[in-house]
């Protein structure tokens, strides 16, 4: 579990993270960009071991991510 208190992501575009090149807000004056492949590369990561990942998010409070990977594959 991985978690920050940044300025999260808002609900709506939670169903976008995980594509490519997809930042979760394209607004101009956030301070801190990406290319957006963060997201994306741990997805892939992730289905390739079978397992899961569950993103919870607010933009007053910041974004938690959950890994889940099964250890018998």
């Amino acid at each position: 579990m991985i978690s920050d208190n940044g300025i999260g992501i808002p609900r709506e575009k939670l169903d976008k993270i995980h594509e490519a090149f997809r930042n979760a807000d394209a607004d101009s004056s956030i301070r801190f960009k990406g290319i957006g492949l963060g997201f994306y590369l741990v997805k892939r990561l992730v289905d390739m071991h079978n397992g899961n990942i569950d993103v919870e998010s607010d933009p007053k409070t910041g974004t938690t991510v959950t890994v889940y990977i099964p250890q018998n594959r």
